[in-house]
């Protein structure tokens, strides 16, 4: 009896997510390549906090852009580091006049911190065009002319590819973590591409400022620890107006360190799914199709475990 219920939800979660994976695939098969010749001021900016190890080389990759060093800016906001990231970032407003840091001193009650840092870096801002990344991501030399491409006058946010980076070394933690940023980057790119928006990622996401402030910022969404992207996201597209488009070419594409420990991991899917509640308010699809990958997956594993477990009696 146990193993026909078993069998009858793992075939039913299992069907749901196929053929979500087949609207998905028939979105990228749709996918738009144009490209506009955009020539905005572009503010990005990183939102920081202890990130010594990361800042360096994250800089480095954003002052060697090939789009026109006059009409870019790269705001890095710290937000209570305790270690030298301020230092290295300081060394970097030196001799670059287009890098310049701000810090976090002052904290609203109840208001997420990287929210508060983005949304400080946002205020400070020249751009009318608005791009996010983390400290632990590399971009390449086309970042921000390949993402700025997407924008027409009524696209209100452009999404990145994002991946982990491969680790040299055989680590069973890293795989798992490519595999699940494929998935849920072909999830987002497929979504945007069949005009149903599921999922960005905030360590590869161009917005409009105009976008942004039209919804409040993150007000509506304040006290959630994280959120910043899927989130707003979610928010852009269902009280405007504004076109979502996802960024498929090469040069826009971002890599970023996976977690090294899987406390951290469980800490970081943890995270995320504290906005379980608001993301079903925003978009029940999308809550239902990552409910239903979660028991597709946690039934796998079951299943796993369980056939490990009678072999071992069996021997």
């Amino acid at each position: 009896m146990v193993y026909f219920i078993f069998l009858s939800f793992l075939i039913a979660t299992g069907s749901v997510y196929l053929i979500m994976c087949i609207i998905f695939f028939a979105g990228l098969s749709r996918k738009k390549t144009e490209r506009w010749n955009n020539k905005e001021f572009v503010s990005v900016i990183i939102a920081v906090r202890d990130e010594e190890k990361n800042i360096r080389d994250c800089l480095e990759c954003l002052i060697k852009q090939t789009y026109p060093e006059e009409l870019y800016e790269i705001i890095v906001v710290d937000d209570n580091s305790s270690d030298s990231t301020s230092m290295i970032v300081e060394d970097f407003c030196s001799k670059h006049k287009n890098v310049f840091l701000y810090r976090l001193d002052r904290y609203k009650p109840g208001f997420s911190p990287k929210k508060q840092a983005i949304t400080l870096g946002i205020e400070k801002s020249k751009g009318e065009i608005i791009l996010t990344t983390d400290a632990d991501c590399r971009v390449k030399k086309g970042w921000i002319e390949s993402m700025i491409s997407g924008f027409t006058k009524n696209t209100g946010m452009v999404a990145g590819f994002s991946q982990v980076e491969r680790e040299k070394r055989f680590n069973i933690l890293n795989i798992i973590q490519q595999l699940d940023f494929l998935s849920l980057m072909t999830a987002a790119a497929g979504s945007i591409s069949i005009g149903i928006p599921f999922a960005v990622s905030g360590q590869n996401l161009a917005y409009r400022k105009k976008a942004f402030w039209e919804v409040g910022g993150f007000n509506s969404i304040f006290d959630r620890v994280s959120g910043d992207d899927v989130l707003l996201m979610q928010i852009i597209r269902k009280k405007t107006d504004w076109k979502i488009k996802f960024n498929f070419y090469p040069e826009s594409f971002v890599t970023t360190k996976g977690e090294k420990k899987l406390r951290d991991l469980l800490n970081q899917r943890k995270r995320w799914a504290s906005n379980s509640k608001v993301l079903f308010s925003l978009d029940k699809g999308f809550f239902f199709y990552l409910v239903d990958v979660f028991l597709f997956n946690l039934l796998i594993l079951i299943g796993i475990l369980f056939c490990i477990f009678v072999s071992e009696i069996r021997i």
